[in-house]
């Protein structure tokens, strides 16, 4: 009768044990430090063309299809623009590189002459009333001076995947700004990354967006810019182990 009794003793604690360890493993499933988990695109630079594309997907920079060109127009509304992605770069005191910009770089063959990596399409909304007290930007920003409510959407044809941003450009953020590319006196604006497809799944952080300009400090007549992509941290179920 002892034998049974010793031997059910130590059944229970087994199970106790199997039920502690258990218990453990959730507590450090649940404690795990998600906010360190990248995607490995942090610091990443492209540089974007506005511009159209004709029937035949020949591209023409810059036109009246700027940001600041169609921004500037008076009064509210709706409002579209497009263009092409290219590598960093690319654009050297606003000379825009030579070659075919409707012809994606292969990095694992010829072709893409013109370092195309992809196109990026914007559209949003031009308020008539940018809001009581609210700071502007500089006429050197990428807006003009302007402020709107933009969404946008990157396609890395090169690197597998795509982006998606959205924000309001043209308004002063403060600090954040200043962690941006730029050269003094040279706004940037910061996009939300709201997220991304195969190589950029998941993707969240900030887009800084900063205009490219010539040695005299002047933005580009073709409106080029910089984005300069920030990787933000995996926020955890209950903001227990944010990074400080």
């Amino acid at each position: 009768m002892n034998r049974y009794k010793k031997f059910g003793s130590k059944r229970t604690t087994a199970m106790g044990a199997i039920f502690a360890l258990f218990i453990s493993l959730l507590a450090l499933q649940a404690n795990a430090p998600v906010s360190n988990a990248q995607g490995g695109f942090s610091s990443a630079i492209i540089e974007l063309i506005p511009g159209t594309f004709g029937a035949d997907g020949a591209f023409t920079p810059g036109g009246a299809q700027t940001i600041s060109s169609v921004l500037a127009q008076a009064g509210s509304g709706a409002f579209y623009i497009e263009g092409v992605a290219v590598q960093n770069r690319a654009i050297f005191n606003c000379t825009l590189p030579s070659g075919d910009l409707g012809t994606p770089v292969n990095f694992s063959g010829p072709g893409g002459a013109g370092r195309r990596v992809g196109i990026w399409r914007m559209w949003g909304f031009r308020p008539g009333n940018t809001g009581i007290n609210s700071a502007i930007q500089p006429t050197n920003s990428i807006t003009g001076g302007a402020v709107a409510v933009v969404n946008m959407s990157i396609d890395l044809d090169s690197f597998n995947g795509s982006l998606e941003l959205q924000g309001t450009l043209g308004r002063v953020f403060g600090a954040v700004e200043s962690a941006g590319p730029s050269a003094p006196g040279v706004p940037t604006d910061v996009l939300g990354i709201t997220g991304g497809t195969r190589t950029f799944r998941s993707a969240s952080g900030d887009a800084l967006i900063t205009p490219l300009f010539d040695s005299n400090r002047n933005n580009c007549p073709s409106g080029a810019f910089q984005l300069s992509l920030r990787e933000g941290p995996r926020f955890p179920p209950r903001f227990g182990n944010l990074l400080p």
